[in-house]
């Protein structure tokens, strides 16, 4: 598992363009919860109803993403106002430069 319950997190995978955004994980569900697919592994519900998806050909948003599509951004000693600027800076407001970079 990347992620725990109630983890700020930013999207580092995505096959519909959801890179960068931020988001808490709420509840982990089994995989094939929603009918996601199931080889993406447990899937988060999350505080976000933006969340792009593409299944079966059909393009639609919703709160739910693979655990395996975030990573979390943590409190560590050391880095806390790190965290909290990132927590009130980055907040659906990120995107992933084509370099791999954070850009705020």
């Amino acid at each position: 598992m990347n992620c725990k319950k109630d983890d700020f997190a930013i999207v580092v995978r995505s096959e519909a363009g959801n890179e960068g955004k931020t988001l808490t994980c709420l509840q982990l569900f089994p995989a094939g919860h929603d009918d996601i697919d199931i080889s993406l592994g447990p899937i988060w519900e999350t505080d976000r109803n933006d969340i792009l998806f593409l299944q079966f050909g059909c393009v639609g948003y919703g709160r739910f993403i693979p655990d395996s599509f975030v990573r979390p951004i943590r409190d560590q000693p050391g880095n806390e106002a790190f965290v909290t600027e990132a927590r009130n800076k980055l907040k659906g407001k990120t995107e992933i430069t084509e370099r791999g970079e954070l850009r705020v």
